[in-house]
Order: structure tokens, then sequence, then C-alpha cells
């Protein structure tokens, strides 16, 4: 049976403001760092969309799988949980010389080991065997015969990159910007990290992993805008965080239970990191509130934080208003903390109406005209569906096609609509009906969302049967 699909998705124009203070690198310790955790077999750091590149690091260094390096690092992973983070971060720790690896001569042993992953012990023999790897197996010969590959990945980054304000972020924390290192990690995985980087001015680096095209070249989707200034928020939201937590805790503690298991989805195991992770996300969705990004709507981006398990960021989202009401109270977000400690503390209070409004937060349809069924008496003079929602919806998309797995065929539409935010428009052809026939129609949940991007709860189907010929009253698909 043929099928019939219309998807109408507003396209909107942006231009990019420029004010990169920030510029994209590759570099070696981080190659050598991730290629080493790739070959040991870390999930995290195996992502084949870059084939070109993987294809070759997994020719180049199958010889190597079992060097003692690699064993150890199974062992860290075993016993002491060495991954994601801890393994990233180690590299901008490292200082690669024409004599091989080392430790930074800026830190110590104790200094490495901050992350309580790590020992003084444990890192030194780390370094001590990955100088060994890097020597025996030729690693700057590698690094430097893919020099093309990796210009490639930090022109996609600088492209992101470009489009940052970074004036926001002095306005909104009240401290000087100083830019971090920006790493394209081209085997990192599809993960992102902050780490100590005592090679940057700013003291710390963001390590950004590379995905690829059909080509299997670096590509960097433009979903990594918000990530890259979330990383560079936490800069500034940590010690923030630091100075009022104890303050936020007990009202953290009601609230986690509830989201606990979302959380541990997505890694964050505790009621303190789950706070910290809010806030961030709220700061960068602010920078998003200031900085207009068409591709990266605002409250796109607090429905997205609330699907993944922060249920109040649409409350906290609203409350921010008052900030931006009183600036001359509140010249930076660091004054405001006292405000948004008493909102965390009415939220767990009202937890209860908080958990209803999440569950209740889908659109519905409260109406369609003419009500699915036999149209027997309005054949003739039926030319339109009118589809009422629960609340404005976006009028940027929709998109309506036949039933799938079902013998109907499409309703005759030949045009569609929003005629104002709350009523979806089908204009029917009638002349294409044929006698005692039923046609289908499924509104798809994903183009339907209100103004906040929450979509239906589920895909609606609808089903018209015109009459029969002699009158007759009988259905027929």
């Amino acid at each position: 049976m043929k099928k019939s699909l219309c998807i109408f998705i507003a396209a909107c124009c942006c231009t990019a403001v420029c004010h990169a203070q920030m510029r994209a690198m590759t570099d070696e310790r981080i190659e050598l760092t991730s290629i080493v955790f790739r070959l040991a077999g870390m999930h995290e750091f195996v992502n084949d969309d870059v084939y070109a590149y993987t294809r070759t690091i997994d020719e180049y260094f199958e010889g190597y799988r079992e060097h003692e390096l690699i064993q150890y690092v199974r062992q860290l992973r075993e016993e002491q949980r060495i991954a994601y983070a801890a393994a990233a971060g180690s590299a901008t720790k490292l200082r690669i010389t024409e004599n091989g690896v080392a430790l930074h001569p800026g830190l110590t042993y104790a200094d490495a080991a901050q992350d309580r992953r790590w020992t003084e012990e444990t890192f030194a023999r780390y370094v001590a065997l990955l100088d060994d790897f890097y020597r025996t197996s030729g690693f700057r010969a590698f690094f430097e015969a893919n020099e093309a590959l990796y210009a490639a990945a930090a022109g996609e980054l600088n492209a992101l990159l470009s489009e940052i304000d970074t004036r926001w972020f002095p306005s909104f924390f009240g401290e000087e910007f100083v830019a971090p290192n920006v790493y394209a990690a081209m085997a990192n995985g599809r993960n992102n990290y902050i780490v100590e980087d005592p090679s940057s001015a700013a003291g710390y680096g963001i390590v950004i992993g590379c995905t690829g095209n059909g080509s299997g070249m670096p590509q960097l989707s433009d979903s990594v805008l918000p990530t890259i200034v979330h990383e560079i928020c936490h800069f500034y939201t940590e010690p923030i965080f630091q100075t009022y937590w104890k303050a936020m805790e007990p009202a953290a503690d009601i609230l986690y239970p509830s989201i606990r298991e979302q959380m541990r989805r997505n890694a964050y195991g505790s009621a303190q990191e789950t706070t910290v992770e809010w806030l961030n996300n709220l700061f960068k969705i602010m920078y998003f509130k200031e900085n207009p990004n068409s591709r990266h709507p605002a409250r796109f981006l607090v429905t997205l934080d609330a699907e993944r398990g922060f249920i109040w960021m649409q409350r906290a989202f609203l409350f921010m208003d008052n900030f931006y009401r009183n600036r001359d109270t509140y010249a930076y977000i660091g004054d405001y903390m006292p405000r948004i400690v008493d909102f965390l503390n009415h939220t767990a209070a009202d937890l209860e109406t908080v958990l209803q409004e999440y569950n209740a937060r889908n659109p519905y349809i409260i109406e369609v005209f003419p009500a699915p069924g036999d149209l027997s008496d309005v054949a003739d003079s039926f030319d339109e569906v009118r589809i009422t929602f629960s609340v404005p919806m976006g009028t940027h998309a929709y998109a309506y096609n036949n039933i799938k797995d079902s013998e109907y065929p499409i309703l005759p539409v030949r045009a569609a609509y929003w005629e104002d935010a709350r009523t979806f428009v089908l204009k029917i052809d009638s002349r294409n009906f044929e006698p005692g026939r039923t046609y289908g129609v499924r509104l798809n949940r994903y183009y339907f969302v209100d103004q906040w991007n929450h979509p239906l709860r589920e895909s609606v189907d609808y089903l018209y049967t015109t009459a029969l010929p002699n009158g007759d009253t009988e259905k027929g698909a």
C-alpha cells in the first residue's frame, strides 16, 4: 500500500556573533590517553563514527593490545573504577617531550591523584607504563601521520566556538572570562569532560568527543554548542555551589529520592551531584535565554533537562525572571543565590504538586470536529477537520501520515496549517472520497509539541467512513 507522510518544520535563520576568545586544538596527550583506554576495551572510549581514524588506530596498535600498560589499565578499571572523567582527566596532567611521557612539571603525584579513584602510587606506575608504550609503539609517528584529520576536527570545533559570546560569562557571574583550552578528542568516544589543565591560563580544559560524517571524517554536531557552554559554566558554578551547598542540602535530600533512578542513568549518584548539575544546567539555560539561538531555544533546553529527571526545571526557569527584574539588587548570580536556596526549599515542600505537574506535562487534544466516525450525513460538506489542543502549541511544526500497519487509505488532505496556537486544521478534498470507504490519518506525537516542547503523550489516529452509494450504513475498509 502506498504510504503518505507530511512533515512541516519552520526553518529559522540565525547569524553567528563572533567573540572567539577560544580556539580549538587537538593534543597528543588526549589522543594517547584515549587510544590506550580504547585498546583496553573501555566502552566509553570506543566510538567508530570517525572510522577513517579508528580503523587506523586498530591496525597500527594491533600488536600492542597486550602491552603491560593495557593490562594495567584493565586492572585499574576493575579495582579502582578508573573510567570516564578519571581516565580523560589524566591526560592533561601529563607532559610529552622528545624524551617521552612524564608528569606535568607543575604537578606532584599528589596533585595528579586528586580524583580519589587514583592514588599517588597508581598514577606513578601508570605514567611509567604509558611512557614505555609511547616510545615502543612509535606513537609520535602515528600522531604526526594523522595531522590532517586533527586539523579537520579542530576546524569543526572552531566553527562552533565562534558562536559563543564569552562576554556573557562576566556579565552573569561577575568574574573575568579566561579562555580554557578546548580539545577536539578524536578517540574519546561521544563523551565530553571538563578537566583540570595546568597548561591552560584558566586552569581547566574542555574535552569534546568527536563524531563522524558518512565518510568517516570528523564532524561535530551542533548539539555540542550547549555542551560547551555547560562546561564553561561549571568553572563558575562550582565555587558558588560549594558556598551554598549546606543551605541547599536539606531540600536536595527531599527531592533526590523521587528522581534517583533517572539521575543514576545520568551517572549522578547522590543528592549533591544532582543539585550541582541542576544548578549548572539552569545557568547554561540562562546563557541561551540571553543569547537566543533558533537551534537551541531556551525553553527546549528546559524540557530536555526535565525529561532527564530535573523535574522542577521549568519552575526554576520561570523563577529566574525575578533575577532579571531585579538586577539593580542582584548584580550577579552569586548575589541571587539566597533566593535560589529559598526556591529549592519551596520546591521540596511542594514536591507532590511538582510531581503532579511533571506527570501532566504532555498536551492533549480536547476536541475534534467533526468527530471521527460515520460521515454519511455530511459527506458532501465535509471539507476540514479541526483539532483543538489543551494548551497553546508550538506552531513551527506538525506531521500527519497514514495509520501504520492498517489497510485504511490516508484521509485526502489538500492542505494543513495552524489556525492559531491551539487549533490545527486539515483541509479535506472530498472529491477524492470513494463511497463506503474508511479513511485514516495519524498525528505524529513528536511533531505536535506545546510551547515548552512537550509532545503529545502518544500519536493519535482518526478514522472517517463515507456512505455507501445506496445509502446502506455498512462500513468497510
